[in-house]
C-alpha cells in the first residue's frame, strides 16, 4: 500500500507546542503524542500524518526532525519556542480532520506522565517493538513502516469499539 505525502514533523511539533500553550509538553511528551497521532491518522484517514517516517530508537518511536530540533529541551518540563520553520499561521498546512485527531490525542493525554506515554508507545509486539526488535536494538534508526502503525492502530480502534 502507497500512502499520500504527509506533513513536515516541525509542523506537527508546531501545532502541538501551541495547543499547550507553551506549559507542560516536554520533548518526550511532544514526540509520544505526535507519534500516536501519527498512529491515528493512518488509521482513520489511511494516510501519514507525518512526511518522515517515525524511527524505533532506545526510548521509543521517533521523528528525527523533532529530536533535533527540540534535543535542548531533553531535561526541562516545558518547551517555550517553536520550531524553527515557516508553516504560516499555525495548522494552516492540516485539513480540519487531522486537526481533529491531533486535538483528541493531544487532549486525551496532555495531562499523562511521560512514564505513560512511553507505556503506551512500548508495547510488547507493537509497531516500536516490532522495529526494534528487526532492527537489532542497536540501530538508532530504524524505520517503523507505516502499515505496521496503520494496522496497530486500527485494532486499537476496533478493540475500543467492541469494548
Amino acid at each position: 500500500m502507497s500512502f499520500e505525502k504527509g506533513h513536515n514533523p516541525l509542523a506537527i511539533a508546531n501545532y502541538f507546542i501551541e495547543l499547550s500553550s507553551y506549559k507542560g509538553l516536554s520533548l518526550v511528551k511532544l514526540m509520544k503524542i505526535s507519534y500516536i497521532s501519527h498512529g491515528f491518522t493512518l488509521a482513520i484517514l489511511d494516510k501519514p500524518l507525518s512526511e518522515q517516517p517515525a524511527e524505533a530508537w532506545k526510548y521509543g518511536p521517533v521523528f528525527p526532525m523533532i529530536y533535533h530540533e527540540f534535543k535542548h529541551y531533553k531535561d526541562i518540563y516545558n518547551i517555550t519556542e517553536r520550531a524553527k520553520i515557516f508553516d504560516g499561521p499555525i495548522g494552516s498546512s492540516f485539513n480540519d480532520d487531522e486537526k481533529k485527531i491531533m486535538e483528541v490525542v493531544f487532549n486525551k493525554h496532555k495531562n499523562d506522565s511521560a512514564e505513560k506515554l512511553i507505556t503506551l508507545t512500548h508495547e510488547t509486539d507493537g509497531p516500536w517493538d516490532e522495529a526494534w526488535k528487526q532492527g537489532g536494538k542497536f540501530t538508532k534508526n530504524y524505520k517503523i513502516d507505516n502499515q505496521k502503525i496503520q494496522k496497530y492502530y486500527k485494532d486499537k480502534i476496533e478493540q475500543a469499539n467492541v469494548g
